[in-house]
C-alpha cells in the first residue's frame, strides 16, 4: 500500500458492515465520527435509478474517525469532507441481475449519502492569454441554486467560481451518471477553460461488507489492451498510441463489478445511429494514491496532480480525468460533458430513452458439467429500458408515456456462416413486451430478461443483437458479445481440409494420436520450421504453438466441433502466473494461445537477442521493429487468411496465429497470466479518433476450381504510419493449399509477398500482383469492392504475360490460365480521372490574438480535416474532423499548444488539410510556417 495517511479501521467496523448497510444510510457512514458527524447545515440532494445513484452536496461538512480510545472508525485522526460541490456515486438498489454482491454497492468514497471534497470532486482550470492556470474546486466558493429535476431524472446546482459561473446537472439514465458542465467566461478577455474530475476510489459491498480501494484489497483496475494497473501511471493522449477508451475499475478480478470511467465519445454515448456522440474527451488519466494524486483526503483540495511512476497501487487509490481544454470568448459559454456508468452494461443512453443491456462478463469452464461451462452454459440476458430523457418524453410541458415496448433478441451467425453457439433456453422466446400499460411512464424504467443457453461447443465472444421497439420514438439496436471459455473439444473440417489450431490442455499423453483420438491414417499433422522454412512433422500437441491438422476422416462430430479431445484433458495450471516462454526465429513462426481463455494481443512480452537486457511489450515489438504489427489466422470454412492487428483484440483459444519475426536474432516471448474479469480465483496483477485515415482501399479475390485467396488489398493513405498499420504480409500456405494472391514489394534486398499493400498519397499508384498455383488450371481474379473507390480514381490491371489490359470499372472479372505449378504477374494501376478538381487552394497563414490563423479556399462543399504536424511528420494537433463546410474561404485557429494543451516550442510547423466530396474525390495541401 502506498497510503501516505495515518489511520485506525476499527476491527468492528467493517465486519458490522454488512448489518449496518442495510440501513437507509448505509454504505461509508459506518467511518463517521462517533458524535457530531454531520455540520448543522449539512445538506445534500440526489438522483438515483436501480442501477445508478448520484449525489452532489450542497453544505455543510462531514467528519470521519477521529482520536479517542478506541480511536476511529477508520481514522486516526480524523478526516473531514467539505460538502459544497462534492459527489458520491454509487450502484442502485438491485444493479447486476448477474449477482446481488454490487446491490447499493459504494463506489467513491463517502458514498452513498456523504457526498464531500476532496472524496469526489471538480475543478474549474481557467488558463489566460499568457498561459498562467488557476485551478478552483468547484463548490468551494459555496452553492447558489440547486433543485431536483421535473423534466428528467436529474440534479441541478450552481457556483460562481472565481471569475467563472459553472452549473452542474447530473443525469441517472440507465446504468450512468451524466455530469454536464456548463460555464460562462466571465472575464473581459478571452479564457481555455477545462475540467479536471477524480475521486478517491471507495468500493463497498452491503451483501458482504467487503470493501475495495480503502481499507480493503486493491481495486482491479483494467484499460483496454493492457494488462491491469499494478502502479500509479499517467496516460496521455497526444504521446499514447494506445489511449484508453474508457477505464474499469472492478471490486476484483473475480467479481467484476463496480465502474466505468468514459475518456471520450463511445457507443454508448452516441445516437442510435452510432454517431454524434455528446461526451468530451479526455487528454490525460492518472492513477495514484490520493495522497498525492488529490492531494489529501481532508480539507479544501484541488489536484496536486503528483504520483510516484512506478510505486505500486495499493488499497487506497484515486483517479484523475483531464478533460479537452476549450477557448472561451468572454461572456460567452462552453459545455462539457462526461459520463460514469456501470463497466457491464451494454448500453445506449441517446433520447429519448435508454437501453442496458445486462449479460454475464465471462462464462468459466467447469469440467464436472456435461457441456463443460459453469452452470452448465446456463445464464441471463437482462434488458432495462429507461424512459429517463433528456427531457425525451419527460419535458413537464409535454409528457408522453411509451405505450409499447418490445424487445427481441438473437444470436447470429459467425463471420464464417455457422451457428454461434447462443441460443435460447427450452421454452423461452425470443421477443417479448415490457409488462404494464402504458409499458414506461415518464421518468420510468422497466427490466425483463432472457434465459440463454451456451453449447459449450463454441467459445470466445460469440455476438448477441438486442433490438428494442417502442411505439413511440425510434427502434434502438445494441450489439454485444458474450465471453465464452473454451472446453476441451476439437473441431476439423474434411475432405481434406487444412484446420490451424492450438490444444491449450494439458494431456496424460500429448501424441496427437492420443489426443485427438484418431488413428495415422485419419489425419496428417504439421508444424512451420522456420529455419528451414518449411513444413515439418509434428509428433504432438504443444501448448503455445500452433500447428496444421488435416483430416480426412468423415466423422460428423468433427466436422460440427461437438467431438471431445482424448487423452484426460485438464486445463492449465499456470494461469496466474503465465505460460512456458515460447522460443522463435528469424521469419514465419506459429504459435497459439495456451490458454482455454482469451487474451488481448496487447499483453504478450518479448525480449530479443538482439537487445536482452529489456523486455517489450507487444506494442514495444512492433515499435522496435521486431515483430510485424499483425498475426494471421486460418478461416477454415473460407479457405483464407484473416488478420488481427488491433492490440486490444484477443488471441482465441484453440487457434493457430502465424507471426512474423523482423530480426536475425531470436525472440523469447513471455504469455501473460489470465486477467479477465470474471475469472474465478483472485488473481489480482502482479474509435471515434485514429491519427491517420485511408483514402481508398481495393480488394483483389483470385479462385480456382480447388482454392479461394480473397483476403487480399491495395490501396493508399494519408500518412506512412496508417500505411505501414494497413501493410500485411502473406503468410506461407497451408500444407494443402493451392492458389496463392500477392501484391509484391522490394525491401531493397528481396521480393516481399503481401496480403495487404498500402502506399501513400493521393496520386497514381502501380501495384505488381503475382499469381501461383501448384496445379493450374483456370484462375478468376474479381475486385469486389470497385464501387467503394473515390470516383475520381481510375484502375486497370494488365497481364503482362499477354498485354491485356481491363478496366476495372468496365469489368467485374479478368480470367486467366495457369500451367502445371505455374505463376502470372500482373499490374494494377490506379489513378486520378481527368474530370478531378482542385478542391483545395490559397493556403496562407495569419496572426491574430496570440494565435495563428489559417487560411484556405474551398471550390467545393467537402468534408475538411485539418492537422498541425512537424516537420518530419509527427501529429501535434488536430484542429479539424471530416468538418462539413461550405465552399469559400475558410480559416481554423491554431492556439500554439498541442493535443495534451502544452505549449509548443518555436519553429517549424506543416498545416495539413484534406477536404472529401460526398462523391469521393478528395485533396490534401500542405503549408509549411515558422511561428517565430
Amino acid at each position: 500500500m502506498t497510503s501516505i495517511f495515518t489511520r485506525k479501521l476499527a476491527a468492528v467496523a467493517l465486519a458490522a458492515a454488512a448489518a449496518g448497510l442495510a440501513s437507509a444510510q448505509g454504505g461509508w457512514i459506518i467511518c463517521d465520527a462517533p458524535t457530531n458527524a454531520h455540520s448543522t447545515d449539512f445538506n445534500i440532494h440526489g438522483v438515483q435509478n436501480t442501477l445508478m445513484r448520484a449525489m452532489v452536496g450542497l453544505s455543510g461538512t462531514v467528519t470521519h474517525g477521529g482520536s479517542g480510545t478506541p480511536p476511529g472508525p477508520c481514522w486516526d485522526p480524523s478526516i473531514t469532507g467539505n460538502v459544497p460541490g462534492g459527489m458520491a456515486f454509487s450502484i442502485g438498489s438491485e444493479g447486476s441481475i448477474q449477482t446481488n454482491f454490487d446491490d447499493n454497492m459504494a463506489l467513491t468514497y463517502g458514498a452513498p449519502f456523504e457526498p464531500a471534497r476532496p472524496w469526489c470532486f471538480a475543478t474549474i482550470n481557467v488558463t489566460n492569454t499568457a498561459g498562467a492556470v488557476t485551478k478552483t474546486s468547484f463548490g468551494s466558493g459555496g452553492i447558489g441554486t440547486a433543485f431536483t429535476g421535473a423534466s428528467g431524472r436529474y440534479v441541478y446546482q450552481d457556483s460562481t467560481v472565481g471569475t467563472q459561473f459553472v452549473i452542474l446537472r447530473v443525469d441517472v439514465i440507465g446504468d450512468a451518471s451524466r455530469l454536464q458542465w456548463t460555464i460562462r467566461n466571465g472575464d473581459a478577455v478571452q479564457n481555455t477553460l477545462g475540467i479536471w474530475f477524480g475521486a478517491f476510489v471507495a468500493m463497498l459491498s452491503e451483501t458482504t461488507g467487503e470493501s475495495s480501494g480503502a481499507f480493503g484489497e486493491d481495486p482491479y483496475i483494467v484499460l483496454p489492451g493492457r494488462k491491469p494497473l499494478i502502479v500509479e501511471t499517467r496516460t496521455n493522449r497526444g504521446s499514447d498510441t494506445n489511449f484508453p477508451d474508457y477505464a474499469d475499475y472492478y471490486f476484483d478480478q473475480q467479481r467484476p463489478y463496480g465502474f466505468r470511467l468514459e475518456n471520450g465519445p463511445s457507443a454508448a454515448t452516441a445516437d442510435q445511429n452510432g454517431l454524434n456522440s455528446d461526451a468530451d474527451y479526455v487528454d490525460e488519466i492518472v492513477f495514484g494514491d490520493p495522497g498525492l494524486l488529490i492531494g489529501g483526503v481532508s480539507g479544501d483540495q484541488t489536484f496536486s496532480d503528483a504520483i510516484l511512476p512506478d510505486a505500486r497501487l495499493g488499497g487506497d487509490s484515486a483517479f484523475l480525468q483531464k478533460f479537452r481544454t476549450k477557448t472561451v470568448l468572454p461572456n460567452a459559454t462552453t459545455t462539457f460533458i462526461h459520463y460514469l456508468r456501470t463497466p457491464w452494461g451494454n448500453s445506449n443512453y441517446s433520447n429519448p430513452y435508454a437501453v442496458v443491456v445486462d449479460g454475464p462478463t465471462l462464462i468459466g469452464s467447469d469440467n464436472s458439467t456435461s457441456s463443460g461451462l459453469q452452470n452448465d452454459g446456463s445464464f441471463n440476458v437482462g434488458v432495462h429500458v429507461d424512459n429517463s430523457g433528456r427531457p425525451g418524453f419527460n419535458d413537464v410541458l409535454s409528457i408522453i408515456p411509451i405505450s409499447t415496448v418490445r424487445v427481441n433478441i438473437a444470436f447470429p451467425n459467425m463471420p464464417d456462416g455457422t451457428p454461434n453457439g447462443l441460443s435460447l433456453a427450452s421454452g423461452e422466446v425470443a421477443t417479448k413486451n415490457i409488462p404494464g400499460s402504458p409499458a414506461l411512464s415518464p421518468l420510468q424504467m422497466k427490466f425483463l430478461k432472457f434465459n440463454v443457453q451456451a453449447d459449450g461447443i463454441h467459445s470466445g465472444d460469440l455476438p448477441y443483437v438486442v433490438t428494442v421497439t417502442p411505439s413511440i420514438g425510434p427502434v434502438k439496436t445494441l450489439k454485444g458479445t458474450i465471453t465464452v471459455a473454451s472446453t476441451p473439444r476439437i473441431h476439423l473440417l474434411t475432405n481434406p481440409s487444412a484446420n490451424l489450431i492450438s490444444a491449450p490442455w494439458q494431456f496424460a499423453d500429448s501424441s496427437w494420436e492420443a489426443v485427438l483420438g484418431l488413428s495415422a491414417s485419419d489425419f496428417g499433422a504439421f508444424n512451420w520450421d522456420p529455419q528451414q522454412n518449411g513444413y515439418v512433422l509434428s509428433t504432438a500437441a504443444e501448448r503455445g504453438v500452433g500447428t496444421w491438422i488435416i483430416y480426412y476422416g468423415s466423422d460428423p462430430s468433427y466436422n460440427d466441433g461437438s467431438a471431445f479431445y482424448q487423452s484426460n484433458p485438464q486445463p492449465p495450471t499456470d494461469m496466474d502466473s503465465g505460460a512456458p516462454q515460447i522460443r522463435l526465429h528469424q521469419g514465419w513462426n506459429l504459435i497459439g494461445d495456451p490458454y482455454n481463455y482469451a487474451f488481448p494481443l496487447a499483453q504478450i512480452v518479448g525480449v530479443s537477442d538482439a537487445d536482452n537486457t529489456e523486455a517489450l511489450t507487444w506494442q514495444g515489438l512492433v515499435n522496435a521493429g521486431i515483430v510485424l504489427n499483425f498475426l494471421a489466422y486460418w478461416d477454415p470454412v473460407a479457405g483464407s487468411y484473416r488478420y488481427l492487428q488491433d492490440i486490444s483484440e484477443n488471441m482465441r483459444p484453440d487457434r493457430g496465429y502465424w507471426i512474423f519475426v523482423n530480426t536475425v536474432q531470436d525472440l523469447t516471448i513471455q504469455f501473460p497470466p489470465v486477467f479477465a474479469p470474471g475469472l474465478g480465483g483472485t488473481n489480482n496483477p502482479g474509435s471515434f479518433a485514429s491519427s491517420g485515415s485511408m483514402l481508398w482501399k481495393l480488394q483483389l479475390v483470385a479462385r480456382n476450381s480447388l482454392s479461394l485467396d480473397d483476403q487480399n488489398f491495395v490501396g493508399s493513405a494519408t500518412d506512412s504510419t496508417t500505411a505501414k498499420m494497413h501493410s500485411i504480409l502473406k503468410p506461407p500456405l497451408s500444407p494443402v493449399g493451392d492458389l496463392n494472391l500477392a501484391i509484391i514489394r522490394s525491401n531493397g534486398t528481396q521480393n516481399l509477398g503481401y496480403a495487404s499493400s498500402v502506399n501513400t498519397g493521393n496520386g497514381s499508384q502501380d501495384f505488381k500482383v503475382v499469381v501461383s498455383s501448384k496445379k493450374g488450371g483456370a484462375v478468376n481474379l474479381t475486385w469486389p469492392t470497385i464501387n467503394s473507390l473515390p470516383s475520381y480514381l481510375g484502375a486497370t490491371i494488365t497481364d503482362l504475360s499477354t498485354g491485356t489490359t481491363t478496366n476495372l470499372r468496365n469489368g467485374s472479372s479478368y480470367v486467366f490460365n495457369l500451367p502445371r505449378a505455374g505463376t502470372r504477374t500482373l499490374n494494377l494501376h490506379v489513378q486520378q480521372t481527368s474530370t478531378t478538381t482542385t478542391l483545395l487552394s490559397n493556403l496562407s497563414r495569419s496572426l491574430g490574438n496570440g494565435s495563428n490563423i489559417l487560411n484556405y479556399k474551398l471550390s467545393t462543399a467537402s468534408k475538411v480535416t485539418a492537422k498541425i504536424l512537424t516537420t518530419s511528420g509527427r501529429e501535434v494537433v488536430t484542429l479539424l474532423v471530416n468538418r462539413q463546410q461550405a465552399s469559400g474561404l475558410r480559416k481554423v485557429t491554431w492556439n500554439l499548444r498541442d493535443s495534451a494543451n502544452r505549449p509548443v516550442v518555436q519553429g517549424q510547423y506543416l498545416f495539413v488539410v484534406s477536404a472529401e466530396t460526398n462523391s469521393g474525390q478528395l485533396d490534401t495541401k500542405q503549408l509549411q510556417f515558422n511561428t517565430r
